[in-house]
């Protein structure tokens, strides 16, 4: 398996997603190993939730650690929180890829092909778990070595991010031709589908989670809403939308509250709320105990203008919430409108604040609709299955070979 980081650096949703997927192939007789980059310094191998990994790293990268240790911290820009169009969500796509990053992964292709070139004969397959530079060096790698590759594309235009590389449109040719591609997301199928993968090399797989009985909800209903979120993501996760829509349901429910949990400069949200007269909103920044608090609340709302298949949203809904998040891939594949949550269109305000409204005005209805998405995620995204599927998936390349 190869991850893009590891702790101490930063963690996101794919690494939470390969890990756990890690921990299920491992019960049912699948032997993983976990490799990724790390700094010079860096224990060579480390422990996250409960699954080892192992940090690559050489001389190659004693320069780039130690001007990292010489440059200056950046300094504190102006935080954008408000964007003016949908078309922002997706900016980031086009943004090439500087050059420091090109150098580190460029090291760690060197230093993880050495490293399996000499364990070739103890692994079948090479996965990597982000339509990244994890996903090209894989098949760099796998190529070398004669192994099969699958690449997990964890975001909604992954396929297409290769662009941003240097010679982007090649690197995004060999991911088609050579890798076998997992698409979490209808709409992750179909743009892979457009970068000419082969439609019997693509493989439906969502994400998983550890399935848990519903909970009894102790407290009562008091219109507390909570969203989940690096706010660090913007413009993607739409929250400059979730607080202008937040100003209208204030008006009409002047006691509810909304929760904001997830890193970024607090400071800068906490003065645009001032500034544009929106209340009741509490920043608690990064927490530890998230499932905790999503049960303190009773909606959960998710306003991303883009999403792979959020982590946040599969927690909330096994903590059977009321859930109103944006039609978008990723979100529609888990949520059936109406049913098991609703829908609004992305960077739609007015829709956003009347779906919260909505679930406000009916609260047994919404204490249903709860319910019905509990048992959604239960049936779609059990890790059990999910590693099963990865399983069948492993023995399908290895009899095609």
């Amino acid at each position: 398996m190869i991850l893009a980081s590891m702790p101490p650096m930063p963690v996101g949703g794919a690494e939470v997603q390969a890990v756990r997927l890690c921990r299920y192939l491992n019960k049912i007789g699948v032997q993983t190993e976990i490799i990724t980059w790390g700094k010079i310094w860096h224990r060579r191998r480390g422990e996250f939730k409960d699954v080892s990994f192992r940090r690559l790293s050489s001389v190659l990268d004693l320069a780039m650690d130690l001007l990292s240790l010489l440059k200056p911290p950046p300094k504190p820009g102006k935080v954008k929180i408000a964007y003016d169009s949908n078309d922002s969500g997706t900016a980031e796509i086009s943004r090439k890829v500087w050059l420091g990053m090109r150098a580190r992964y460029s090291f760690f292709y060197i230093n993880a092909l050495v490293y399996l070139w000499f364990r070739r004969k103890k692994f079948d397959i090479i996965h990597a778990h982000m339509m990244e530079w994890p996903a090209f060096v894989a098949v760099k790698i796998g190529r070398k070595l004669k192994k099969p590759v699958v690449v997990k594309d964890s975001t909604m235009n992954g396929i297409f991010s290769m662009l941003r590389y240097p010679n982007g449109q090649q690197k995004q040719q060999q991911i088609a031709t050579y890798a076998w591609c997992v698409a979490m997301t209808k709409m992750i199928k179909e743009n892979l589908e457009k970068a000419a993968v082969p439609t019997r090399k693509i493989i439906e797989i969502p994400n998983g989670i550890d399935i848990t009985p519903l909970p009894s909800k102790t407290s009562t209903w008091s219109n507390r809403v909570v969203f989940v979120g690096n706010l660090t993501q913007q413009p993607a996760k739409g929250i400059d939308i979730l607080l202008f829509a937040w100003k209208q349901v204030v008006q009409k429910h002047p006691s509810a509250w909304l929760e904001i949990i997830g890193s970024g400069d607090l400071d800068a949200y906490r003065k645009f709320t001032g500034d544009n007269h929106i209340i009741n909103v509490i920043f608690a920044g990064k927490q530890e105990n998230v499932r905790e608090r999503i049960l303190e609340s009773d909606i959960f709302v998710l306003p991303s203008r883009r999403e792979g298949m959020s982590n946040a949203l599969m927690e909330a809904m096994l903590c059977g919430m009321p859930i109103v998040a944006t039609d978008v891939s990723g979100n529609q594949d888990l949520i059936t409108d109406g049913v098991s949550g609703l829908l609004v269109q992305p960077a739609d305000i007015q829709g956003l604040a009347t779906a919260i409204i909505r679930i406000m005005d009916d609260t047994e209805k919404s204490i249903a609709m709860g319910r019905k998405a509990y048992e959604s995620i239960k049936s779609k995204c059990d890790m059990r299955l999910v590693a099963e599927k990865y399983k069948n998936l492993y023995q399908k390349i290895q009899g095609e070979i």
